[in-house]
């Protein structure tokens, strides 16, 4: 299943006036300028750029709030829905830059930081890393690591419990 929430609808009326502003001819657009988003590289919200199987759809909605997050392709994307939202009184949202993530896994982490997130992850018995599991495109893996990281989903509190008590 997607990754979609019930838990923030206002968000996502803001997600929906920025992508509405963003195609030119919409009806947001008979108000104001037609396509005033157009160029500024928004692909949506996080949550909705991925899924998982059904069964960890909980899981993920509830380890990650950066999935109300707006995707943009750059900085200068980002810079100009926040005019945008000012500009038209349209509410608050919070950006993720795919360039800046692309930049902070390249050049920042380290190399060991890096391949984490890029090969499979060791996971104890009876657990799974959710980033394993987000179908996306190739191009939005350092948004969901970024969301995600390496948290484990267990299929009981003892398994847990096992786990905690093995990294002391």
């Amino acid at each position: 299943s997607d990754l979609r929430g019930d838990f923030d609808a206002p968000r996502r009326g803001v997600l929906a006036t920025l992508l509405r502003a963003a195609q030119p001819g919409s009806i947001t657009a008979v108000f104001y300028k037609d396509g005033e988003l157009a160029s500024a590289g928004i692909l949506g919200r996080l949550g909705d750029l991925g899924s998982v199987p059904a069964e960890l759809s909980v899981a993920a909605s509830t380890a990650s709030g950066a999935l109300d997050y707006v995707v943009v392709k750059d900085s200068r994307g980002a810079e100009k829905c926040v005019g945008y939202l000012k500009k038209h009184n349209a509410g608050r949202a919070k950006f993720l830059i795919l360039s800046e993530l692309e930049w902070r896994f390249i050049f920042i982490l380290n190399r060991r930081q890096r391949s984490r997130m890029e090969q499979t992850f060791e996971s104890p018995r009876g657990s799974v890393r959710l980033f394993d599991c987000v179908k996306t495109r190739g191009e939005l893996r350092p948004a969901f690591y970024f969301a995600f990281g390496d948290t484990l989903v267990a299929d009981s509190l003892e398994q847990v419990a096992l786990r905690q008590w093995r990294n002391l």
